[in-house]
């Protein structure tokens, strides 16, 4: 029986955390020439300098340090197996179970909109359609990267950390038997 798990790209994170780090470095890099005194801030205006330094700092490290955890285990945001289908919801990428007698198809959809990742990989998107009037409710809460409304479950491909195809040659080989 064929069994896939598809993850959160590290294409994508690397990204988040060069952009975290980015933050962090020009926040830092003010801060210091700050301190040394090579860059005053006017004295009405400390306080949006205090701001930007949070948010800088504060939001760029956050992003910067999640990400690399992420890195090092990246979410499951759908896994194949003999039981169905099941993909990420909530906040944590909880994932929801769909039995395979409630798949209709699978199909890869290109993206239409620019992405920085196509530069290093594919990123056709994943759809799946739920059959509609069973047990399974038409949308849920999904996490980022997975869209779930009105029984189709779209997974994007600037997240996923396989191509596509495969993606949907393996659903489409579990419907099929």
């Amino acid at each position: 029986m064929p069994k896939l798990i598809v993850r959160n790209s590290r294409h994508l994170i690397a990204f988040l955390i060069f952009i975290g780090l980015l933050f962090l470095t020009v926040g830092l890099g003010l801060l210091v020439s700050q301190i040394s005194g090579w860059w005053q801030v006017d004295s009405d205006k400390k306080w949006i300098f205090g701001i930007f330094e949070f948010f800088a700092l504060f939001i760029g490290g956050t992003i910067a340090v999640s990400q690399i955890i992420n890195c090092i285990n990246p979410f499951v945001m759908l896994k194949i197996d003999e039981k169905g289908l099941s993909f990420g919801t909530g906040w944590r990428y909880t994932l929801y179970l769909v039995p395979w007698e409630a798949i209709e198809s699978a199909t890869v959809v290109s993206n239409a909109n620019f992405s920085i990742l196509q530069i290093v990989k594919d990123t056709s998107s994943v759809q799946i359609i739920v059959k509609s009037g069973g047990q399974i409710p038409a949308s849920l809460t999904t996490s980022a990267g997975i869209m779930y409304v009105g029984n189709n479950l779209t997974l994007s491909g600037d997240y996923i950390d396989c191509p596509a195809g495969l993606i949907v040659e393996t659903v489409n080989e579990k419907i099929n038997n």
